[in-house]
């Protein structure tokens, strides 16, 4: 037979067991929409580095036409095959009708490299209705580095369809190397490009050094 003792310890550990359970409950059902929100989060997180990988591996390596018209704020004109016969360069492509956001984060990034790469070796290709509005935001930005005014169709990079600023890399071999979009909700992205850009630049000029001629041409 159970002893009284017995009996409330049993009816005590009960009615433990049975608050333990609602509180169980009332904080699943309270974490929910917090876990659903992570879950949503986490799956839009994959999209944006899947579209990342895809626009990557679109253009890297594809070809730039060298006779794309650079015009400078002064006024005067280039060609792209111009400015990067000699040394490797790194490029920031935006257009005026990007959002405005993603352009600041762009600049950023050349910021960042301006010490390890050295600004005389970056160069922005803008898209402008008129070089009166780069002018403006050169000022505005302060900004180290050349920055050329170029047709809205731009670069000829399949990147150019997608509607959003984009580093890359080429010599004069016209090619897009270690493309690259920025993304300021995958700053684990930003700290690897920025982390390696200095080296691949490097490697880069380097090999343009030794092989000037087998790097000529498309």
């Amino acid at each position: 037979m159970t002893s009284p003792s017995s009996y409330n310890l049993l009816k005590f550990a009960l009615l433990l067991f049975i608050a333990l359970n609602i509180a169980l409950v009332l904080k699943i059902r309270r974490s929910t929409p917090q876990a659903a929100e992570a879950k949503e989060m986490n799956v839009l997180r994959d999209k944006l580095i899947l579209n990342n990988l895809f626009f990557q591996m679109e253009s890297e390596g594809a070809a730039l036409d060298g006779s794309l018209t650079l015009e400078s704020e002064s006024g005067e004109i280039f060609c792209l095959a111009e400015i990067v016969s000699a040394k490797p360069m790194l490029f920031l492509r935006y257009s005026e009708l990007h959002c405005n956001m993603c352009v600041d984060h762009g600049l950023n990034y050349l910021k960042a490299l301006a010490d390890s790469v050295g600004s005389e070796n970056i160069a922005i290709l803008a898209s402008y209705n008129n070089i009166r509005e780069l002018a403006v935001f050169i000022r505005i930005n302060r900004i180290p580095c050349r920055v050329y005014r170029i047709p809205e169709d731009g670069t000829g990079l399949p990147a150019e369809n997608h509607g959003f600023p984009y580093l890359f890399m080429t010599d004069n071999s016209l090619r897009a190397r270690h493309f690259h979009v920025p993304n300021k909700d995958i700053p684990e992205l930003t700290g690897i490009f920025l982390s390696v850009v200095p080296q691949l630049y490097r490697d880069m000029k380097i090999s343009l050094q030794q092989n000037p001629i087998a790097l000529t041409g498309n």
